[in-house]
């Protein structure tokens, strides 16, 4: 992806940015997850630099910056920058930021016994009505409940000498040692994680739908059909979208990234933003066809793409997406179209035939998405 300004860091090109637009407050601040490359630059970020565009209700109070997240989220950030949730856990100075943290606890994710008032169905930032919607990202390779540390040793009781583990003797008829088995750690854990998983528990990203006019899902491998069903509804201002709980269901063999089962919207949408990290399925992320049969199934007048990696060019995910508005000039990156067509292929029938339906019925208007882009939704 291209760089507004590549002699500055991220931070700085973000503030760069802020000015060269004129943004000189910023309302709130939004999290989708707990990941590092979501939350790590919230101890200094929140703590000096944003401050320079957040207005304190007054000179004495400082500046309370309104965080909404997740419960997993805050945990996440609890474990991470303990002073920002307990100000008793600072150091040094003492000197944090104000921040007032609101928890959307969502049913989906959560339960039913979430306490207190819930935000799952949407929650008014200034006058802009937000939805969230808890997609899949990965999983976990050890549910959270079950987690053991496996770098510490147990406690031995027994007193009388212990066979190293690293040694398991051979039976008493055998020859000493002829046939002892060496357990690297990797299967010692790759056991454990098989004895401890009895089946998928997904990581929940969140996704948002603001004023029900733009989709933003930067981070997702799977949408639930129950997420799904949410979004759609909630693609119009003022719908606080559906409430129906979740399945469990996950990618199947076709490599869809939702329910094949689920209609097509017939809800208009003007801007969808949306994770594509490669031409191949990934663990946690999209890939660009997985990408491509959302679109299909949504049909939004924008679609930009974003989260790429870096083995394919701007201009190769550009000419990729012309393919399938039909724009692509002739001989324009024809190598990485045939990478794409052998991507399909390996994907399997379905995503094939997302494939050619992308380019034959949709051709919608899809753009990898660039640092400094404005997006403007009437």
């Amino acid at each position: 992806m291209s760089s507004t300004h590549p002699s500055l860091s991220t931070l700085s090109q973000a503030t760069w940015l802020f000015r060269k637009h004129q943004i000189r407050r910023i309302d709130a601040v939004i999290l989708t997850h707990g990941h590092q490359d979501a939350i790590a630059g919230l101890g200094k970020s929140l703590a000096y630099d944003l401050r320079a565009f957040t207005a304190p209700p007054s000179p004495q109070a400082g500046a309370v910056i309104p965080i909404y997240l997740s419960r997993a989220t805050l945990d996440a950030v609890a474990q991470q920058f303990p002073y920002l949730v307990d100000k008793n856990q600072a150091t040094g100075g003492g000197d944090v930021p104000s921040l007032n943290f609101r928890v959307f606890d969502d049913p989906l994710v959560d339960g039913e016994g979430v306490g207190g008032e819930s935000m799952a169905d949407g929650f008014d930032v200034h006058g802009i009505w937000v939805v969230p919607l808890a997609v899949h990202h990965g999983k976990y390779f050890t549910p959270p409940d079950q987690v053991e540390r496996l770098d510490v040793p147990e406690k031995q009781t027994q007193t009388a000498p212990q066979t190293p583990p690293q040694v398991l003797q051979s039976s008493s008829n055998e020859i000493p040692g002829k046939n002892a088995i060496q357990p690297s750690l990797t299967s010692l854990l790759h056991r454990k994680i098989e004895e401890t998983v009895k089946e998928t528990v997904p990581f929940y990203c969140y996704g948002f739908v603001f004023d029900g006019k733009m989709i933003y899902l930067s981070d997702v491998s799977y949408i639930p059909t129950g997420t799904w069903e949410k979004m759609v509804s909630a693609i119009q201002p003022g719908t606080s979208g559906s409430s129906s709980p979740p399945t469990n269901d996950t990618i199947s063999p076709s490599k869809l990234p939702f329910s094949a089962s689920l209609p097509p919207s017939s809800r208009s949408l003007p801007c969808l933003i949306l994770d594509c990290l490669r031409l191949e399925p990934h663990g946690s992320h999209l890939s660009f066809i997985q990408s491509l049969s959302i679109c299909l199934h949504l049909s939004p007048r924008e679609t930009y793409l974003v989260g790429f990696t870096h083995p394919n060019s701007h201009n190769e995910w550009v000419a990729g997406c012309r393919e399938v508005e039909g724009t692509r000039a002739e001989g324009e990156e024809d190598g990485f179209l045939a990478a794409v067509e052998k991507s399909a292929v390996r994907q399997g029938k379905e995503m094939m035939s997302v494939w050619e339906r992308a380019k034959s019925e949709w051709k919608g208007f899809v753009r990898p998405a660039y640092d400094g882009q404005v997006v403007r939704i009437e």
